[in-house]
């Protein structure tokens, strides 16, 4: 559009020009108009505003109403972009935010279930997309995966739609908003009693039980087991040395990002000093014709594979549902039993709110039991009536 006599209103960082647009008559004339016109280029779009007036004053002030509308995103256009564009170009964001190579992997995951099914289930473009669709995805995934997984993907989705209105500036409004998810209770995880986790050291080889105590004196992750390095053992002479857990979790680092100390056990730093130090990690995958040497790292699905093995050798019951993660319940859970404050154990496992630790607190029977019958509040009303004189 052509303006003449053009001047600038700057509304915060919003630039804009008014003036009398030029145009061609019937005779092929040029001719300028006598209502004000204003223009501006804003995130990439251009805006041209009839103002509808020849009174300077009332177009001034149609100005100021037009830019806060525009600089509020009232005014955009709707942006050409599909499902797949969208998913496409969040996960790119993601990427270029360092994410960790695990999160990168179900973020692509995510995204690409959630575009598959809008392809066949909705199959529009993107800007018709309601909160409607939204509930008609999530309990899809719920009636296939369960309660949690629905909610774990949405919010996923959740927070693609609103980096590409609020960032991307790809959408002009974010239609799932108004969406409230209700996290689910979780589920009950798997722990192994004291006698157990006895009975798994005492049945397994030379090789498992060095890596299961330490998940189940120290309570690590096994990422952190897997890259234990001896400059992370400490072995003093006069004292009960302890372990600095700083590498372990995704993109090399622990799961929190923070360093935290955990002191040995007295039997986990026996049967530490006796490993033989191949290299500077303190684990190994078990010996075999690809791993002759014995430096090959531990692999983690190889691992669990052993630990259910050795369950059912040891007669468990449900021997399949425990996996490598229930020794780290089962620390959790020894906290609790010995009355551990909550801000030691969520210190030593590595969590950043109580809530979490939540997860893995597992109060034994006889630790109920006991706290039940300490309970006193007068003296017991069975308590035999004192005979009197007849």
């Amino acid at each position: 559009m052509k303006l003449v006599n053009r001047k600038k209103v700057q509304i915060g960082e919003l630039s804009l020009q008014y003036g009398h647009r030029t145009y061609l008559g019937p005779d092929g004339v040029e001719r300028v108009a006598r209502t004000f016109h204003a223009e501006c280029a804003y995130h990439g779009q251009r805006y041209a505003v009839p103002l509808k007036t020849e009174n300077e004053d009332v177009a001034l002030h149609r100005i100021h109403e037009t830019g806060e509308r525009i600089l509020a995103g009232e005014c955009a256009k709707p942006v050409k972009v599909s499902v797949t564009d969208l998913a496409r170009r969040y996960l790119a964001y993601q990427t270029s935010m360092s994410r960790a190579k695990t999160t990168l992997t179900k973020y692509e995951y995510v995204l690409s279930t959630f575009v598959a099914w809008a392809n066949t289930h909705f199959n529009k473009p993107i800007g018709k997309f309601t909160e409607g669709d939204f509930w008609r995805w999530h309990q899809s995934v719920s009636s296939a995966y369960g309660k949690k997984t629905a909610y774990d993907r949405s919010v996923t989705i959740k927070q693609m739609f609103k980096w590409g209105v609020n960032k991307a500036k790809l959408l002009t409004t974010n239609p799932v908003s108004g969406a409230t998810l209700s996290r689910p209770a979780p589920n009950e995880q798997p722990v192994f009693t004291p006698d157990q986790i006895a009975k798994l050291l005492e049945e397994a080889d030379a090789h498992l039980k060095p890596i299961l105590a330490t998940m189940a004196y120290a309570g690590l992750r096994f990422g952190e087991v897997r890259d234990l390095a001896w400059s992370m053992v400490a072995l003093p002479p006069d004292g009960p040395g302890h372990l600095v857990i700083r590498l372990g979790g995704s993109g090399d680092t622990t799961k929190t990002g923070k360093v935290r100390r955990i002191p040995l056990h007295p039997d986990l730093r026996a049967i530490l000093e006796g490993l033989p130090r191949i290299d500077d990690l303190v684990f190994h995958a078990p010996l075999s014709k690809i791993n002759s040497d014995g430096s090959k790292k531990l692999n983690e699905s190889t691992t669990v594979k052993t630990l259910k093995r050795l369950c059912e050798k040891c007669g468990f019951a449900d021997a399949r549902k425990f996996k490598l993660h229930s020794l780290r319940h089962t620390f959790a859970s020894m906290l609790a039993r010995t009355k551990t404050p909550i801000q030691y154990a969520q210190a030593l496992m590595g969590h950043r709110n109580s809530g979490i630790l939540a997860l893995y607190y597992h109060v034994y029977d006889e630790t109920a039991v006991e706290a039940i019958n300490a309970i006193q509040y007068s003296t017991p009303a069975t308590k035999p009536a004192t005979p009197t004189a007849a």
